[in-house]
């Protein structure tokens, strides 16, 4: 038996700041919530499912640190600090999807893994972040507007956060959800968005309600005698159908090439959700049964990889203006939940073969020893650069390869390329230019793959700089290259 005492998680101070900030404002403009801090925290069921302002400034109150630290908990030991670093280092933009966002727990945490890893230096790039909070209830998102306000202001030094809202519930918000990510891409001048991030937080309680009603209304007319199967789609496989629907939607007409899907539920809260009635169904066994129904839609044609399922413990410290630690004068807490991580990758990305040989680490390999070879042989070389750029040269590669996929326009640097002139003879020169290692290697791996099909890359309206120049020694000065614009997936 371990001896070990477990970590306690505490706020950031910039989301102190935000949730006593939120907490103020409620005491201050929201009358109608006059009184909330007094409520109590029994009949937990019934607080749930009212949504006028006194309560749902109560389940602030109440729940909202809980859900931020399971929120935390699972990007750092689930998902991974370093994955998520790997999201950021090369986006131009990365998109959260809080579904049932409430207060903004899940989206406050997402946060405040960017700042740790900003002020530990480990993201030195900009950051851009646009969070969508999704909830029915107008009073929630009014909480989630006035937390993401604070966050956006606190952190404007550290990072570029935009914040949208829907006040819909899911699947019943997914055209707004598509508006909003297809502005995003055509704002950020790319082919795909490359990552989504789905945080599903204590929404399955939700999901099931919907669709245990829809299932009964359906058995009532059968019991009468009226056909409704034929009315019903073949897609329609259990609990999650709708849900599973809409994000195949988003996947295939944003579009997305990778969408990642973190479903959390809280135990005691699902007994407090089943009290007094007949449901026997845990909580496990929910997100099991969403997990599988996304399978079967999703996965008939995109690939589903499930990363992580199982159940978690998260320590914690209950912060000031939290119900806990005011009325029960509870400081350290721990609470139990499970958590399901899946990843779905695009089909449309993976029978893209083209593309997905240009950036194969095999096809970058080879394009960096001929780019080295054909450096070499350059009247002017920076053979330090060529040096200290082989010392780690999987990783950089790796790097390499991170850009592409993430669509990066800032590959090649083609701002750092050196023009000069190169004595042909006595009186003639030659023009010539000096450029980066990853230019080099960039055009090398393009011509390596679609040969005379670099030339189809001319006109996107999506320009990146690429210099294709002759790089086997085949025949053909080296000076002779062709300007080509577009997106590199644009073939």
């Amino acid at each position: 038996m371990s001896d070990t005492q477990p970590t306690y998680r505490c706020f950031h101070p910039l989301i102190v700041n935000a949730y006593t900030s939120v907490h103020q404002w409620i005491e201050t403009s929201v009358q109608d919530a006059n009184g909330y801090k007094s409520l109590t925290y029994s009949n937990l069921k019934r607080k749930l499912q009212e949504t006028d302002w006194k309560h749902i400034a109560f389940q602030y109150y109440a729940l909202f640190p809980a859900h931020y630290f399971k929120a935390a908990y699972t990007l750092d030991s689930v998902i991974g600090e370093e994955q998520i670093a790997t999201w950021l280092r090369h986006r131009q933009k990365v998109c959260i999807l809080d579904m049932g966002c409430g207060a903004g727990a899940a989206s406050a945490a997402f946060l405040e893994i960017v700042i740790r890893l900003k002020e530990q230096g480990k993201l030195t790039n900009e950051v851009n972040i646009l969070f969508i909070g999704v909830d029915p209830s107008h009073r929630a998102i009014g909480l989630y507007n006035q937390t993401m306000g604070n966050l956006k202001s606190s952190t404007a030094n550290l990072v570029n956060l935009n914040f949208k809202h829907v006040i819909e519930g899911f699947p019943n918000a997914i055209n707004p959800i598509n508006r909003y990510l297809k502005n995003e891409l055509l704002s950020s001048q790319i082919p795909c968005l490359s990552n989504v991030l789905v945080m599903q937080l204590n929404v399955i309680s939700p999901f099931s309600q919907i669709y245990r009603s829809c299932q009964a209304n359906l058995e009532e007319l059968r019991a009468l005698g009226v056909d409704v199967d034929e009315s019903t789609t073949e897609d329609d496989v259990g609990l999650g159908t709708a849900e599973a629907q809409a994000y195949k939607q988003l996947i295939e007409s944003v579009p997305v090439d990778v969408m990642h899907i973190v479903t959390i539920g809280t135990k005691n809260m699902e007994k407090q959700v089943q009290e007094g009635t007949n449901s026997e169904v845990t909580l496990e066994e929910r997100i099991k049964e969403m997990a599988n129904t996304l399978q079967q839609i999703v996965g008939n044609r995109h690939t589903i990889n499930q990363i992580n399922s199982g159940n978690h413990t998260v320590y914690f410290e209950n912060p000031p203006n939290c119900y806990w630690r005011d009325q029960k004068n509870v400081v350290e807490y721990n609470t139990e939940f499970y958590v399901d991580f899946q990843t779905v990758y695009s089909a449309d990305r993976k029978e893209d073969q083209e593309w997905n040989e240009v950036i194969s680490l095999d096809n970058l390999r080879l394009a960096w020893a001929r780019a080295r070879n054909n450096l070499l042989r350059e009247s002017l070389c920076d053979e330090t650069e060529l040096r200290l750029f082989e010392v780690e040269l999987n990783a950089k590669l790796q790097d390499l390869q991170e850009q592409l996929s993430a669509y990066a326009d800032d590959v090649a640097r083609i701002e750092e390329q050196i023009a000069y002139k190169f004595p042909k003879n006595v009186n003639v020169t030659r023009p010539r230019g000096l450029s980066r290692i990853e230019e080099e290697i960039l055009s090398v791996a393009i011509v390596q793959r679609l040969g005379n099909k670099v030339s189809q890359l001319r006109g996107s309206s999506t320009p990146v700089k690429v210099n294709v120049c002759s790089p086997f020694g085949l025949g053909g000065e080296r000076s002779k290259h062709e300007d080509v614009w577009g997106h590199i997936r644009s073939f």
